[in-house]
């Protein structure tokens, strides 16, 4: 099946919020620059902070739900992008070099691992993106 664009609902951010707070341990820094509560914020009902920045109702994601994989744009900083890439229950964070459309390295040790995640982030930027951020080996 692959990807395939939608609309993020109030129920999408949600499951984001929760699986990034899972993900990120409650005494973190994450936590303590942005403070996470589930559901969308008082003064914005369209938006949902996360621990790796916001998320909103007005965004897209890309979702696989044959295998339950998803990307989702967040914003913290407006010069740069963040990606949340949830894999096999692992929520991978991608973000862009300073106002660029290079994509960081991706830090996992396992070279294996790392291949089958760039492979998907790649895959989902595609259909999110429709491919305008790149990794720096694929120029």
């Amino acid at each position: 099946m692959g990807y395939v664009k939608e609309k993020l609902t109030p129920e999408n951010c949600i499951r984001i919020q929760n699986d990034l707070a899972n993900e990120t341990p409650n005494n973190s820094e994450l936590w303590q620059i942005q403070e996470h509560k589930k559901g969308p914020r008082p003064d914005r009902p369209t938006n949902y902070n996360t621990p790796r920045g916001e998320l909103s109702t007005d965004d897209s994601w890309v979702i696989d739900k044959e295998r339950n994989y998803y990307a989702a744009r967040l914003t913290y900083v407006l010069e740069l992008r963040t990606i949340v890439l949830f894999l096999d229950g692992e929520v991978y964070v991608l973000e862009t070099e300073d106002k660029s459309r290079v994509l960081k390295p991706i830090e996992i040790e396992d070279v294996d691992k790392r291949k089958v995640v760039i492979a998907e982030a790649k895959a989902a930027i595609r259909v999110l993106y429709r491919g305008h951020y790149y990794f720096k080996e694929d120029k």
